[in-house]
């Protein structure tokens, strides 16, 4: 019975939506026609922009791309480290 209602309100991944998903990334990939490497060097990039202006915390960082609305986009997740005022100083580029 507990297994039942759980099953109502608890959405697990499918194998079949997963692989989707990794279809659907491999397929953007080749839209762009950037490679493995390609992508980390374009991350580096952006991070090191932001980090001109932000203090980032590099580590955890999270950039991809992405399908919405048939728009390829670049999606991404740059956290910020906690800088009191005055503590940080612009970096030159």
């Amino acid at each position: 019975m507990i297994r039942f209602i759980k099953s109502l309100f608890v959405k697990e991944n499918s194998s079949r939506d997963i692989a989707k998903k990794r279809l659907q990334l491999l397929l953007i990939h080749d839209q762009v026609n950037l490679t493995p490497e390609q992508m980390v060097e374009m991350k580096r990039e952006i991070v090191d922009v932001i980090e001109r202006y932000l203090n980032v915390e590099a580590d955890d960082t999270y950039v991809a791309l992405d399908r919405l609305d048939k728009q390829i986009r670049i999606v991404g997740s740059i956290p910020l480290k906690e800088d009191r005022p005055g503590q940080r100083e612009r970096k030159s580029g």
